[in-house]
């Protein structure tokens, strides 16, 4: 069952819930849910930023990558 199709499923069932210990019941389990949701990530808003920023120039072409060896290569280069 797909994410949208569950998602579907579970509104209808909702609607037709009588029981309001039950309606309690999964509005605390939604809550904590989401509460978790915002709490996943362990980077700061201004590292979420910068990787932000980092992906748009990836995406745009603008990053150059070099492979181990050419890493090495030009270390080597610099150092001399």
């Amino acid at each position: 069952m797909t994410s949208a199709l569950l998602k579907t499923t579970i509104k209808k069932q909702i609607n037709e819930v009588q029981n309001e210990t039950i309606l309690r019941s999964i509005h605390a389990l939604l809550k904590e849910a989401l509460k978790d949701n915002d709490n996943t990530s362990l980077l700061t808003k201004a590292q979420k930023s910068e990787l932000d920023k980092t992906l748009a120039e990836h995406k745009a072409g603008k990053l150059k990558y070099y492979t181990l060896i050419q890493a090495k290569q030009l270390l080597s280069k610099a150092s001399k």
